[in-house]
């Protein structure tokens, strides 16, 4: 069991060749990780991820990013309390930007459930 919080992360940044993919994650947890609560954590101008998250059974709450390529990214399911995104920011690389980017398979679909979303989100 893991839990993170009243953190700011900021600036977690790669600079490579433009044709790569840059990488640079606020916050991540890599497949295997269970169990991981993060309460009160901001992560942003980081050159991928806001929040990079791969394990099972995560729960966030009070959770925030702005200005990184991809604010929040999630992989499986997951439980979300309040989750505000701010405007992305392409710094270089192969990868586009999202708010919120999603993955799952047909096998396994993930179940993303959100209680309060706040967008402050400026740009297009």
């Amino acid at each position: 069991d893991w839990t993170i919080r009243n953190v700011t992360v900021s600036g977690a940044q790669m600079v490579m060749d433009p044709k790569r993919y840059w990488n640079g994650d606020g916050v991540t947890a890599e497949r295997g990780t269970r169990n991981f609560r993060i309460i009160n954590v901001t992560s942003n101008d980081n050159t991928d991820s806001g929040f990079d998250l791969k394990g099972e059974n995560f729960w966030l709450d009070n959770v925030s990013a702005s200005g990184n390529t991809r604010n929040f990214r999630f992989w499986t399911s997951i439980r979300v309390g309040t989750m505000t995104v701010g405007d992305t920011l392409k710094r270089g690389g192969r990868s586009g930007t999202q708010g919120v980017w999603v993955l799952g398979n047909r096998e396994n679909p993930p179940t993303i459930t959100i209680e309060k979303l706040i967008v402050r989100m400026t740009k297009p």
